[in-house]
Formats: structure tokens, sequence, C-alpha cells
């Protein structure tokens, strides 16, 4: 598979366990056979319209000021001081297929919503976030599931479907310009031959009033201190940014994981079963 004038950016790097088949670029062949499935994919449905990602990039925003609205009512609620409650903080990001680009029309959004240290899982995002959620018109089919593997609501926002996880940081605050790399990328659609694709920058930073130190989602040490269902949770931004660091070239991935989903889904074998 290739693509005129994508370079991978990996000069001299060894990707993966084997020896390259070959070293050599995609011929004029590869280039148009590419092209022919690209085409196919879009006109077998798989690419969604400019007008529902831009009304999933609005969904996602609204959510975000929900969340920062959450977290300072019940810092406020907790006693902290002012200052604490001003710079009170919370983060929503994706994972999962949104994050990759890949997801297709109508497909549900995985979402993680990132909080400080005092915003607990069982009280205040399990009771004052879904009663938040359950009071707002926007939001129907709203279902709670604390008790499973990975605690989750699931719902729908202005139609848009959404699952969403919460991870509670070891901080007090989490500042909205971060350093806290790899734990998501800021949504911005662009027009990609015959789709649109994911673009990402890295946005979540360090708590400022209690470390100088940037951190880094991909390292075990955002790990410490935080609880099973914290890192069930934050697994999936990991992961996710992981795939999306260790691919040479993103639009081939994409082009190629969605060939292959839809494949599966054609022969009934696409599942985590």
């Amino acid at each position: 598979m290739g693509s005129p004038g994508l370079g991978t950016g990996n000069s001299g790097q060894r990707l993966g366990i084997t020896e390259p088949i070959s070293l050599g670029g995609p011929t004029e062949y590869d280039v148009i056979k590419t092209r022919e499935l690209e085409k196919y994919l879009q006109n077998v449905g798989l690419y969604e319209s400019q007008e529902e990602a831009v009304s999933r990039e609005e969904v996602l925003g609204r959510l975000d000021q929900i969340v920062k609205n959450w977290v300072k009512a019940i810092s406020r609620a907790k006693g902290l001081n002012e200052q604490l409650v001003q710079e009170a903080n919370a983060k929503i990001f994706t994972f999962g297929s949104y994050r990759l680009g890949v997801h297709g029309p109508g497909a549900d959004i995985d979402t993680l919503c990132v909080g400080p240290r005092h915003a607990t899982r069982e009280e205040d995002f399990f009771g004052e976030l879904h009663k938040m959620l359950s009071e707002m018109p926007e939001v129907s089919e709203l279902h709670p599931v604390p008790d499973a593997h990975v605690p989750i609501m699931k719902f729908k926002f202005k139609g848009v479907s959404i699952d969403l996880l919460y991870a509670k940081l070891s901080l007090w605050v989490i500042p909205e310009s971060c350093a806290l790399r790899g734990i998501l990328r800021e949504n911005r659609w662009f027009l990609l031959g015959f789709g649109y694709g994911l673009w990402s920058d890295d946005v979540l930073c360090s708590n400022s009033l209690h470390s100088n130190l940037d951190l880094d989602i991909s390292q075990d040490s955002i790990l410490q201190n935080t609880d099973d269902q914290t890192v069930r949770s934050l697994n999936g931004c990991r992961v996710t940014d992981q795939i999306l660091r260790l691919v040479p070239n993103i639009q081939n991935f994409r082009t190629t994981l969605r060939c292959m989903r839809f494949w599966a889904k054609r022969r009934g074998v696409y599942s985590n079963v």
C-alpha cells in the first residue's frame, strides 16, 4: 500500500522484529490500487460526512465543559479553598477507533474523563456527574455501569453515542494547558483523499501547583497511587497512543485498518469475544 509524497519519517529506524521484504517505495501501480481501495471504502459508507464530524467535535467540546463545571462544583462542596476551586479542572479525552481516526458513521466515541485526586469515582463521577447528565435535555439513554471491570457511563448526547470512563489521578489540580503527554490528542479534522482522518496534538499537562515535572502517560510512573479501575481506564489511551507512535505512516495504517475491520464485519468475526 502506498501514498505519493508521504514519507515515513523513520529513516534508518528499525521497525518490527523481522527484516523487511523490501525497502523500496510504492510503485505507480501500488499508488493506483491504494486510491481504488480508498474510493471503494468510501462508496461502501465507511467514512462519516463532514457534518457528522463537526457534530461530534461540538459534542466533545460540550462534554468537556460539563466535566469542568462538575469538578468545580464538587471542589466547592468539599470545602476546598477558593484558589483550588478556581483551578479545579477535568478533561475529556478520546481513544479507540475515534482517536485512531477509523470510526464510521454513527459509531460511538470512547471517551475518558481525567479528574483530580479529590473527585471520587463512586460518589462524584457516578453520583454528582450522573445526576447532572440526567437533568440535561441533550442527554438520553443514560446507563451507568459502576460494577463493570472498567466502570463506564453510556449515554447519547445530542444523538451521539458516548462511552465515558473515569480516571482519578493523584494530583490536586489538572491545569488546562498541559505537559502530560500521550493521554489524548485533540481532534482536528482534515480532508484526506476520499474521506476524513484525525489529526492530533497532545494537550494534558502536569500539576502546576504540586509538580514542576512533565508527566508522560506512556510511563508507568503516572499509574502510581491510582486504583485498579483508573489503571484500566487509562490503558485505553495508553495503548492507542502507543499504536499511533509506532506506526510509520498513519494514513496507510488507517486505510488498512478500515479495510480489515470491514472484512471482519462482513464475515462475522469482528468482536472482542
